[in-house]
């Protein structure tokens, strides 16, 4: 099992203890002996957590004792900022000899009230993890090493294109033909076809939509072309805003390749792309019916394709009036909706369901060994093979699952390592209920600390929320989840290292680039974020505030960020 958070934690405050103790700053002799005593004492109990984390599973003893010692890693994190913040004081005094108020604050006899003050924290919580444990001798824990540093280098030299491209989707090529052959059918006689694509989470139904979008195909057969993420959150007025701006949207995007090709200077390049937020913003603010006006000119008499992606809402009659406004099209407009539940999808189709099943075994197999192979590793062996193929089938046939147990795999590529995945580890999936978030859970456990604390805190974004790579490490940065050994890296330099390793393991997608071509936005799948809220709930670090604003807790109060 890899680091768990509250590992990666307590190393941090080893090594934060560590420094302290190093450069000493006018310590008291008592508050270095209990300091050291308290680096001891963290440090062994370190080596028992990654233990307790696998038994608290089955065993609610331990759990309550790894609440117990979370409760004080906090509050020994607490007592480092109060370190921190004194050194902080201390510098300003010796840098401004002009601060003579400072100088009388920061006297010997201030040094050494704080010096006694320190000494009794310290103290009491170096009493508090004896009897931590001392309780934890009763569970029988095994001091276990980390894993998490050695997998991350090995991946350093993986290729990372083969791994982000959107139109890598095995396997769906039939799906998509029959989908197309559907559009293009001029025999129906309804105003309006609605294609509904179903399918349980990680099937790939956002990518059999975006597959057969793209198609050229497509390209002459609609005037328009038009995207919309709905997700669980069904706003009616905000969907047709979101359809209104997506033509909006293509509009500038034409007008200004136009212009550009022409050597006239674009608006994005006069004002930059938040000038388009802007007026996007603006849109929003504006009653129902100017809203219904402004649909009907937009798609008023032109035969297009509307794909309403992810959507969740049972509600009949809000599904009623927009299909009734969406009429205003040419004949022969099609709509695409992608969806969980086979009651939306009865709702709003004007044709039988389309049901996404899992891939079939052979490419099943096929995707898993563009994720799990390195180039130079032979993917003919019989027994590689043949427990690899074991390992695929637990996936069910769900691509997020099999590039997720892939990714996983990159780094073992034994037949003995694979063995003992399969015999141990997966075999436990059998026992749960939701195989394929157990599946996916598998991938999370074995990433390193730092980097399940980057993941978890992304559940503080909505479902389908686009995620600004810059802005995301910023957070992190913020949250004290970054952190480097090495000068020569900038902590912006390892936040992308951080960002790119969750997007090769599938916990990120990518879905745009910035303006130098860099991987600039992603989204997390429906699963995925389902996950980080489920570990972040479990960690007891980061609270949703919409779900939980009247659970709040004290401890946890002071890491919630507010998106």
């Amino acid at each position: 099992m890899a680091e768990s958070i509250l590992f990666g934690v307590a190393e941090n405050i080893i090594g934060n203890l560590g420094s302290l103790l190093v450069h000493e700053f006018g310590l008291l002799a008592g508050v270095t002996d209990e300091l050291r005593k308290l680096t001891n004492k963290i440090s062994r109990i370190k080596d028992v957590i990654l233990d307790a984390e696998e038994k608290q599973v089955t065993n609610n003893a331990v759990a309550n004792w790894l609440n117990d010692l979370k409760e004080v890693v906090d509050d020994v994190d607490d007592l480092l900022d109060d370190f921190s913040t004194e050194t902080m004081q201390r510098e300003v005094m010796t840098r401004n000899k002009m601060a003579k108020k400072v100088r009388i604050f920061f006297s010997k006899s201030n040094q050494i009230a704080f010096g006694l003050k320190m000494g009794h924290k310290v103290k009491e919580i170096r009493e508090r993890i004896d009897s931590i444990i001392n309780d934890g001798k009763y569970f029988n824990l095994i001091p276990r090493a980390s894993l998490g540093e050695t997998r991350v280098r090995s991946r350093e030299s993986r290729e990372t294109h083969s791994f982000i491209r959107k139109e890598d989707v095995i396997g769906r090529e039939k799906e998509k033909n029959f989908i197309i052959d559907l559009l293009l059918d001029t025999s129906v006689k309804e105003s309006i076809s609605i294609i509904t694509i179903v399918g349980i989470g990680g099937l790939g139904k956002t990518a059999l939509a975006k597959l057969v979008y793209n198609d050229d195909t497509l390209k002459t057969h609609f005037e328009l072309k038009l995207w919309v993420c709905v997700s669980d959150d069904f706003d009616m007025k905000k969907v047709m805003e979101n359809i209104i701006r997506c033509q909006t949207n293509r509009q500038r995007d034409e007008m200004e390749t136009n212009r550009q090709r022409d050597g006239v200077e674009t608006n994005r390049q006069r004002d930059g792309v938040e000038t388009n937020r802007q007026r996007d913003e603006v849109e929003t603010n504006r009653q129902m019916d100017e809203v219904q006006h402004d649909l009907r000119k937009k798609i008023g008499g032109k035969k297009y394709l509307l794909v309403l992606d992810d959507v969740w809402s049972e509600d009949v009659e809000q599904w009623h009036d927009l299909k009734s406004l969406l009429k205003d099209g040419a004949q022969g407009s099609k709509v695409i909706v992608t969806t969980h539940k086979q009651k939306v999808a009865e709702i709003m189709g004007t044709s039988k369901p389309f049901v996404l099943e899992g891939l079939d075994e052979e490419m099943a197999w096929v995707l898993f060994r563009q994720f799990a192979f390195k180039k130079e590793v032979k993917t003919n062996s019989p027994g590689l093979e043949a427990i690899g193929k074991d390992i695929v089938n637990k996936c069910a046939g769900v691509p997020l699952a099999i590039r997720a147990i892939g990714n996983l795999l990159y780094f073992q590529n034994s037949e003995s390592e694979w063995l003992y995945f399969k015999n141990t580890e997966l075999s436990k999936i059998d026992q749960e209920g939701d195989k394929i978030f157990s599946v996916l859970r598998l991938s999370y456990n074995h990433l390193p600390s730092r980097l399940k604390r980057c993941f978890a805190y992304c559940s503080l974004f909505p479902k389908d929320y686009e995620i600004d790579r810059e802005n995301l490490i910023q957070l992190w940065m913020a949250q004290g989840y970054i952190q480097s050994s090495d000068e020569s890296k900038s902590l912006e330099d390892v936040g992308n290292k951080y960002f790119m390793d969750l997007l090769w393991g599938s916990f990120f997608q990518e879905i745009g680039k910035n303006e130098y071509g860099e991987i600039g936005y992603c989204k997390m799948h429906d699963l995925m974020h389902d996950l980080a809220v489920s570990v972040a709930r479990k960690e007891g670090t980061i609270v949703n505030v919409k779900e939980k604003e009247n659970m709040l807790t004290k401890p946890v109060m002071y890491q919630l960020a507010l998106l």
